[in-house]
This record gives structure tokens, sequence and C-alpha cells, in this order.
């Protein structure tokens, strides 16, 4: 079940659309423990929607502290950042509270809010773009800064949790590799893969995930969802796909030009109390071509995988979102025209 609005938040006003768009007739959830019948759809998506608004306005109200009230505490997080240091996987307790800001926001400004439920309904992804408001070094003014965010949230109890986000700021194909050659870009951090030769699920979530890598038309006719549900962000500012569309989103390395190459290099696989959705944080180590010279640099992806049946190893993809990771130099320079 899919949902979709546009709002805008400044400071501590929120300017709500209305309540998530859902499709009559939206199927009720199996009764809860007590009997009584669980949230439909509707209200779960509203329900969802409140509280990324609620986190957006805590981050614009500098409430760090407040918005870490809504990330999920019995199950490891995963946060990218911009930066090539902006990663942290691991337990919410052990988390510093800069984790959770979004570098150089002073406001944060949903502008176009897609929110989709798992079909058990315990777990949703959602995709924004959001504006994020950051001060003019040069000229004093505030500027709008375009941002892509996704993330993970699990139902615990009565209440959205947060399990893993990815923040970025698009650039082009083209420019990313340039900057490799000009060695302006730093590796992401390091994700070290933790995956056991007896965890199967995982190995199967992994797998897939190489799969569609690699653009093996097998994989991608298999393991590619292409309902309302699914999202496809790439790592230029015209690299988003939504519905049947994400068909024609092309496999990472081809965003690179021809001979490039896409592997993880690190990944951490997080899943659902269900056992039905899983989130994949990975490091994508990319060799293409500058000219007849070969380059090499990283990006970082936060993907969903949601097996729909009871058919083993079937794991289709419904999110995905690949960034190149920037620093606030580089950014500055993009956004503002010079270094600060």
């Amino acid at each position: 079940m899919t949902g979709r609005c546009g709002v805008a938040i400044a400071c501590a006003a929120v300017v709500a659309c209305g309540g998530a768009e859902v499709p009559a007739g939206a199927h009720r959830a199996a009764a809860g423990d007590n009997g009584t019948p669980a949230p439909d759809d509707a209200a779960l998506l509203r329900d969802l929607e409140a509280t990324v608004l609620e986190g957006y306005s805590q981050l614009t109200l500098g409430n760090i502290e407040a918005y870490a009230d809504h990330v999920a505490e019995d199950v490891p997080i995963v946060f990218f950042g911009l930066g090539p240091r902006d990663r942290y996987i691991g337990p919410k307790a052990a988390a510093p509270l800069d984790v959770f800001r979004i570098d150089v926001c002073r406001e944060v400004l949903s502008k176009n809010l897609f929110m989709h439920l798992s079909r058990d309904r315990s777990v949703a992804w959602v995709f924004d773009d959001v504006s994020c408001r950051a001060p003019d070094p040069f000229e004093g003014r505030t500027a709008s800064i375009p941002l892509r965010l996704t993330a993970v949230y699990q139902r615990y109890l009565d209440t959205w949790t947060l399990v893993a986000q990815h923040v970025s700021y698009a650039v082009p194909p083209g420019e990313i590799v340039r900057w490799a050659a000009n060695g302006q870009l730093q590796r992401p951090a390091r994700i070290r893969t933790e995956i056991a030769r007896s965890d199967g699920v995982r190995r199967q979530i992994a797998s897939a995930l190489g799969g569609l890598l690699r653009g093996s038309p097998r994989y991608v006719a298999q393991k590619l969802a292409r309902d309302e549900t699914s999202v496809v962000v790439g790592p230029g500012p015209l690299h988003e796909f939504y519905g049947a569309d994400v068909a024609a989103a092309p496999p990472v390395a081809r965003w690179f030009g021809d001979g490039a190459n896409v592997r993880p290099d690190g990944m951490y696989v997080g899943l659902a109390r269900s056992e039905r959705v899983a989130w994949v944080a990975v490091n994508l180590a990319v060799t293409a071509r500058a000219g007849d010279a070969p380059v090499a640099f990283g990006l970082r992806g936060l993907y969903v995988f949601e097996r729909r049946d009871d058919t083993p190893g079937v794991w289709q993809q419904v999110q995905a979102h690949v960034s190149v990771p920037v620093t606030r130099e580089l950014l500055a320079r993009r956004v503002f025209g010079a270094e600060p």
C-alpha cells in the first residue's frame, strides 16, 4: 500500500497534505493480540506521515534528543549522511547524537513524500525530496539545498520506529568521474561484512543484490519489484524512478559509461522481526574511465528487499538509493560556487 503527499515544515509549524493518499477499500491488518482490529492501511500511513514530519520538525528546532525518540532501540540502526565519514551502523545506545543531524541543515522541509507499506504492514519505506535550508557563507542569506532522503521504519508496539536512513546530494555521473580523476573524492567509511555461513536468509539477500548490481537479466526479472511500492534513486539528479518505471533504471555501472564496473565493498543486512523485509547498507567500489585514464571511487547505497510469498529465496528489491558521499568543501563549491 502506498501513500504520497507534498508537505512543508518551517520551525515548529507543520503543514500536512490532509492525510496520505490510499486507494478505496484498503485492507485491514490482522487483529491485534487483544482481539481488537489492527489499524488499517490508511491509519498506518497517516501515523507514519506524522512520525516522519515530526522528525523533520525536531531537526529544524535542533531538538535532536526528541528526534532520537523515534529511532529504534531494539535493532541495530543504519544512518548514512552526506559526507564520506557520516556513517553509523550499530545500537542506538552507542550512537553520538550528531549521527541524527542532517549536516549543514538549519531547516528541513519535505517536498514530495512517498510512503509504502510492506505486505504484512509491519515495515514501511519512504522516499522524500527534502529541501535543506542552510546559511550562505558568502551572501549572508539562506540557501535551499535539494537533498534526497530514503528511510525504513519498523512497527514497534503502536508506533513507527526508524531503523535506517540515507540522505544524499545528487551529483551528475560525469561530475563524479571528474572529481574522482582530480582526487577530490574520499572513500566512504568502511562497512564490515559479517554474514555467517549458516545465515541463509542474509546470504540470499546479499546474492540478490549482487545479481541486480551485475544487471543479470534473470535477476532483474525475478528480483526487481515493479509495482506502485517500488522506488529507485541513483547518484544523479535525473536518476529517480517510481512504480513500473523502475524497469527502465539502468544498473549502477551503466550510469558511469562503457566499461564501468561496480561491486559490493562491505555490507550490513538488517532483517525485520517478521523476516519478510530486509534493508541493506552497502559500500560500492566503482571503476570507470575519465577519458583514457581509469578512475576508482566509492558509492554507498541503502536497499530494501521484501519476501512477498513463501517461495524460498525469493526476495525482491522494492527500494534502492545510491549516492556519492560529498565533503562539506565539495558541497559548498557545488552549491555556492566557491570554497567557504
